[in-house]
């Protein structure tokens, strides 16, 4: 009867991890949106100089804001 109970808690820990794993995903999934979200906000108020030396017209960024902060 050891062994069962054995197996019981085995079940039980890879369960945890995997319950885990999803949760550690779910949870980098949305730091990637809020960063692409800030990200995007933050190129909208860059200046046309600004953007000018990093090669990306105003059109580019209109292009990027457009885009749901799910989209890469």
């Amino acid at each position: 009867m050891k062994f069962a109970s054995t197996r019981l808690i085995s079940a039980d820990i890879k369960a945890l991890v995997n319950l885990y794993e999803v949760w550690a995903s779910v949870g980098a999934t949305l730091h990637l949106w809020r960063q692409r979200y800030r990200d995007r906000r933050e190129l909208a108020r860059w200046t046309e100089h600004d953007l000018h030396d990093i090669g990306v017209s105003r059109s580019d960024i209109a292009h990027e804001l457009e885009k749901p902060f799910w989209r890469a």
